[in-house]
């Protein structure tokens, strides 16, 4: 799917609270809980890859700039780049992933930055080493490369997929998928 039409897809579920997140979409009765946020300025969106020292993948800037700082998309939606005003400990991108790398409780890869949270301490992650920002699913047991890119990643979750079933419900027992 080409950009511009993945990011009006994105939009489109975003603006519709019964589609927002795939947690609403499992528990329709939390649909409209949550405002969806304002989107984030371009310069909030510098300001986050200043502070972890790298860019984030351009796709996922370019959401939180057109469609909202978060909360929507897969999971309980995605962490927004930065939550004016906010403590130090609020769920944005930066925060969270510097004092990951600060308490190293997760042997944390440097440039690996969690974009949405599951609950139970499970959240995905993208690999900003590239631009293409690869999917990685991380728990305090370990994380999986799951090989596809940000973008299919959000195309997927636009076509009704369930990532939740498909990415943890059948995870291999094999030790070498969740190792450090």
């Amino acid at each position: 799917m080409a950009e511009e039409d993945l990011v009006a897809r994105v939009k489109e579920c975003a603006n519709d609270p019964k589609r927002r997140t795939s947690i609403v979409r499992k528990f329709p009765k939390l649909a409209g809980r949550h405002p969806l946020p304002e989107p984030a300025t371009r310069g909030a969106v510098q300001e986050a890859e200043a502070r972890m020292g790298f860019p984030l993948p351009p796709l996922l800037a370019k959401l939180w700039v057109e469609v909202a700082n978060g909360g929507f998309g897969p999971g309980y939606g995605l962490l927004g780049v930065n939550n004016e005003p906010a403590s130090p400990l609020s769920m944005s991108i930066p925060n969270v992933y510097l004092q990951w790398i600060a308490d190293g409780s997760l042997k944390w890869r440097l440039k690996i930055v969690p974009i949405c949270d599951w609950g139970c301490g499970i959240h995905t992650g993208a690999d900003c080493s590239t631009a293409a920002g690869l999917i990685i699913h991380l728990s305090a047991s370990g994380r999986k490369l799951e090989g596809y890119a940000f973008a299919q990643w959000m195309e997927d979750w636009v076509n009704g997929i369930d990532l939740w079933e498909r990415d943890f419900s059948k995870r291999s027992a094999d030790p070498s998928t969740t190792g450090a």
